[in-house]
């Protein structure tokens, strides 16, 4: 014991937190595939709602909100790096369930529309663009944010710069399988 109260010394590996803080850290130095490994261990950490068994009062009660927007935080940098792998495909069923989840998380929708265009399915992209645009227009009253309308116009002119390659989207008769 100790005044006012108890005093807990503990490992810092020992807190999950801590861990996941670490190996978030160590991600951001790595090169993409390790990086992708890093914050897949990171996120395999997390088990439900971060303190949902808790109730704070005062400053302390924002903190769940604080490490859910870390872990979502962690799941968009772990995806932008699959997405720089050329792991497109196989992220857009977990981006379309992300994106319903947070629907006015602009830089999610922008990762589904890339994962759509680069594997030749341009007028998905293009339809989750005009998705998202409506949801903001409709509800907040407001327009996608700059970059969402400059990627949505270089899908248009097929802006070679969207690919890992250079090259040309994919054609769906082409795409990986």
């Amino acid at each position: 014991t100790q005044a006012p109260g108890y005093r807990l010394r503990i490992d810092r590996s020992a807190l999950d937190l801590f861990e996941f803080q670490r190996l978030v850290e160590e991600a951001r130095a790595a090169e993409p595939g390790e990086a992708v490994e890093l914050r897949r261990q990171a996120l395999a950490l997390w088990h439900g709602a971060p303190l949902a068994d808790l109730s704070f009062e005062g400053p302390a009660r924002h903190e769940s909100g604080r490490l859910s927007e870390l872990q979502l935080e962690t799941q968009i940098e772990r995806i932008d790096a699959e997405l720089a792998l050329g792991r497109h495909s196989v992220l857009i069923g977990e981006l379309e369930s992300l994106v319903a989840a947070h629907p006015y998380q602009e830089r999610l929708h922008a990762q589904l529309i890339l994962a759509l265009y680069r594997s030749g399915r341009q007028a998905e992209a293009l339809q989750a663009y005009q998705s998202v645009r409506m949801v903001l227009n409709d509800e907040l009253g407001l327009q996608p944010s700059q970059a969402l309308r400059e990627l949505e116009a270089a899908i248009l002119r097929q802006d070679a710069a969207l690919t890992l390659d250079g090259r040309p989207a994919l054609t769906p008769a082409s795409a990986e399988p």
